[in-house]
């Protein structure tokens, strides 16, 4: 066991102190990361683009990362999902060749 952890640390250049530094660092890390999933947030802080998945720890990427206005939606039928505005109606799948084309929603009866 002495020897691997020797193996290990001898991949960090520099003197003891700095070795010692970087596993100190690193235990802090862990510590914290482990803090953060057993009160059920994630592992590390989510970018921009992402949110917090509570039952794996992981960060998921949101639909068109996240980057819609409030008058569009994020069409993820395309190869690349993109922002079209939110009356649009969905693409069509591939394969569909226009058998099913969709027809526009009409707009609501107010009485």
């Amino acid at each position: 066991m002495r020897a691997l952890l020797c193996l290990i640390l001898s991949g960090c250049a520099g003197s003891n102190a700095l070795v010692a530094n970087a596993v100190a660092n690193s235990l802090i890390a862990v510590t914290a990361a482990a803090v953060e999933r057993a009160r059920g947030n994630c592992v590390a802080s989510c970018p921009v683009g992402t949110t917090c998945n509570h039952d794996t720890g992981l960060c998921d990427t949101l639909p068109c990362r996240g980057a819609c206005r409030v008058m569009e939606r994020c069409d993820t039928t395309r190869v690349i999902p993109v922002c079209v505005p939110a009356g649009s109606p969905p693409t069509l799948a591939a394969g569909d060749h226009g058998q099913a084309a969709s027809q526009p929603e009409s707009p609501p009866t107010v009485w």
